[in-house]
This record gives structure tokens, sequence and C-alpha cells, in this order.
């Protein structure tokens, strides 16, 4: 009889600990499966694209490029056009007019320059009032501010051009007035030999109009165009737009006529309209 017992509680016994085995098991087994689960999840999961710097950063708008330009420049009067610290040109300036202004300042030393007076206020002689910068026209990646200042006692006004370059917004041009601007007075400085230099911009040279080309050369207070196809010689005049694109027009009689309208102050691409209203684009051949 103690025998038959002893073998009931052995058999009870195994029974109980296969059962926990089995259970504890089952368990282990579920758990691992949830891991992996979690695992593939995380795996399959979207990763987010890495946001790059520029796109970080809020590109500093038009006029107020134009706002900080004139508190640096009345903190200290030549803090930005010196030749001694090329980094704060090029924080406000574009590449062609920050290489203009820079050559100009550190080329000409010991003689007068270009920039001979306050090329923020258009004068040699400065008690200035009432500033207003006015908020920015954008059109595309172009913008124009308006800048309106007393001066003395003479109200002025300039136009600042501003352009996108890498993706920042800088200034291209000062206009004083309709015919004046900085880069102009660069233009009408700059060496005979160097006015095919594309830096300044000037319009001369071989253009592609449409499926033809022309040949453009500067003469007295006009521009002479020799088309390929066909001949004779047409005349273009510059004419100041409201919106401040650089048009030549041709010298006829009568409302219609034909005018090169670029979309750069370097004068490499636009359009050509012709007086019966079509448009055939334009770019500076090389």
């Amino acid at each position: 009889m103690k025998t038959a017992k002893y073998f009931l509680i052995a058999i009870v016994s195994l029974v109980f600990v296969n059962c926990s085995t089995a259970t504890k098991t089952a368990a282990e087994n579920a758990n691992i499966a949830w891991q992996n689960s979690s695992e593939m999840q995380t795996a399959n999961a979207p990763v987010p694209s890495p946001i790059s710097e520029t796109q970080a950063q809020t590109a500093v708008a038009p006029d107020a490029l134009v706002k900080d330009l004139y508190k640096t420049h009345e903190k200290k009067a030549g803090a930005i056009v010196q030749g001694k610290n090329r980094r704060i040109l090029d924080k406000y300036f574009d590449k062609n007019l920050a290489n203009l202004i820079w050559k100009d300042m550190t080329t000409n030393q010991n003689e007068v320059g270009v920039i001979d007076f306050d090329i923020f206020y258009n004068t040699q002689d400065a008690e200035i009032k009432n500033l207003v910068i006015s908020a920015a026209k954008i059109t595309g990646d172009k913008a124009t501010v308006p800048v309106t200042f007393v001066n003395y006692t003479t109200k002025n006004m300039l136009d600042y051009s501003l352009v996108k370059e890498n993706s920042n917004w800088k200034i291209s041009d000062i206009h004083y007035g309709e015919t004046n601007s900085l880069l102009n007075y660069f233009r009408e400085a700059a060496p005979s030999e160097n006015k095919n230099s594309s830096d300044l911009g000037e319009f001369e040279g071989k253009y592609q109009v449409g499926d033809t080309t022309c040949t453009v050369t500067p003469a007295k207070m006009s521009f002479e165009v020799r088309w390929a196809k066909g001949s004779g010689i047409e005349y273009f005049s510059f004419e100041a737009t409201d919106d401040g694109k650089q048009t030549f027009v041709s010298d006829k009689t009568g409302a219609a006529a034909n005018a090169f309208i670029f979309d750069d102050e370097n004068y490499n691409a636009g359009i050509f309209r012709r007086a019966d209203g079509k448009e055939l684009p334009v770019k500076r051949a090389k």
C-alpha cells in the first residue's frame, strides 16, 4: 500500500512539472513572437527625412535684409563698404555686385573710384531723417524694395533690386531714379576693353533670338542690331519701365516697336517682343 501511494504521488508531481514547463514555454514563445513583431514594425516604419540646414533656417525677407543693412550702416558709416571685410558685402549683395564693390574698394585705395559717395543715400553729405523702408514687391525670384528719406530738406527715393542667390535674398542693384543705378555707374566707369565682361552685364555681343541670331554693338546713345537673317540695321534705346526690367526698344515711329526685354541685369536671357506682339526667347550666345 505504501509503495502504491508513493508511486501515485510521483505520477502527480511529474504531471504538474510537465504542465508548468509547457505553460512557461508557451509564455516565452508568445513573448518572443511579440518582440519580433515589434521589431518588424519598427524596422518597417518610415524613417523621417532629416531636415537640411537650409530648410531649417527661415530665409530673411527682402525688406528685412534692407532694414538690417541700414541698421548696420547707421551704427557706423562705412562699415559695409570699407574694403576690409568681404564677408559683410556677401551678406547683403549678390556675387556680381559684391565683386564690383570689393574690386573698387581694394584697387582704388589711393585714388577715387566709382564709389566716392554714400551709396545708400546717393549723396556725399548726409543729414538723414524720416527713413522709410517699404514692404517688398516680390515676383518669383526677384524683388524690389522702395526706400524713402529726407536728406536735409529734400525728399529722396531709392529702389533696391534683389534676387534669390542660394535660396537667400541678395541686393543686385540700387536704383537712383529712372536711369541711374549703382550697377550703371560701374558699367560707365569700366575701361572700353572690358565692355564685354559678363559681370558688367553689357547689352552687347551675339544673341540667339528664336531660331535666328543677331549681333549687338553699342552706338552713340543707342545700340546697333544686325540680324543674321535679312539685311539692314535696327537701333534700340534703353527704356525705363515700371516693372524694373531692362528693356530696349527699337527707334521706330508709331506705337508699335520691337523690344528686347531682359529678365536679368546682366542681359543674358529674356524675350524679344516683335511689333506684332509675338514673343521669342532671347539668350546670350556663347
